[in-house]
């Protein structure tokens, strides 16, 4: 899908896997319930769509500073550097 999407009603969901690589997914939350915390929701879908297509899980942290799988507002990327989900 083409970035060209609107963001706005998307979360971003930066996951760094046990390999050490950076994956970065724009999570759609057109069908997240209305009661649902938008963070946790989209990581939620980000890891389950990483795990599957990718074949690898997040990597452990006990950093705050520097977690493994981090939820925010989308801004501008380079289309070759997000997967929509």
């Amino acid at each position: 899908m083409k970035q060209e999407e609107n963001s706005s009603n998307a979360m971003e969901v930066i996951i760094r896997d046990t390999t050490g690589k950076e994956f970065i997914y724009w999570v759609k939350l057109e069908q997240m319930d209305e009661d649902s915390d938008e963070h946790e929701w989209s990581i939620e879908r980000a890891i389950e769509f990483h795990t599957k297509t990718v074949g690898t899980k997040p990597a452990e942290s006990d950093d705050d500073d520097e977690p493994s799988v981090i939820a925010l507002e989308p801004f501008d990327r380079d289309p070759s550097e997000i997967v929509w989900i």
